[in-house]
């Protein structure tokens, strides 16, 4: 028991790693390891890396991400369940507009965040305007 617990730390570290230095080179490698653990969760995670190796190596290589698109897929879903029922498109339109240009917080970790305080505080301000 102790022994595969070890093993398996000895794993995550070595994927950290090859995360890290970008070393694509030894996925192969690790994933045999992972296999010969025979641990249900480490088997299910290396079948989907398995199952996408290309996208796995390409994520390894190359700095590039969706971070971005997703974040503002999020947004748009935020704003929406907000609104729901309350506004015609013109009105959720304008919303989103005022959303891209006000409503980020970059102080957190110097990357673009929607907060949750505003978020609430958009929510406030949507339902008084839709009263009016």
């Amino acid at each position: 028991m102790i022994e595969s617990i070890i093993n398996l730390m000895h794993l995550v570290n070595e994927f950290k790693q090859m995360l890290k230095s970008k070393n694509v080179d030894k996925i192969e490698e690790w994933i045999e390891r992972a296999n010969n653990l025979k641990l249900r969760k480490i088997d299910k995670f290396v079948n989907g890396l398995k199952r996408d190796i290309q996208m796995v190596r390409n994520a390894i290589i190359y700095e590039y991400n969706n971070g971005l698109a997703e974040g503002s897929v999020n947004k748009l879903k935020v704003i929406k369940r907000i609104m729901y029922g309350r506004n015609r498109f013109e009105r959720f339109r304008q919303q989103v507009l005022f959303l891209e240009n006000n409503g980020y917080d970059s102080t957190i970790s110097g990357k673009n965040h929607f907060s949750f305080s505003k978020c609430k505080q958009i929510k406030t301000n949507m339902i008084l305007m839709t009263e009016n």
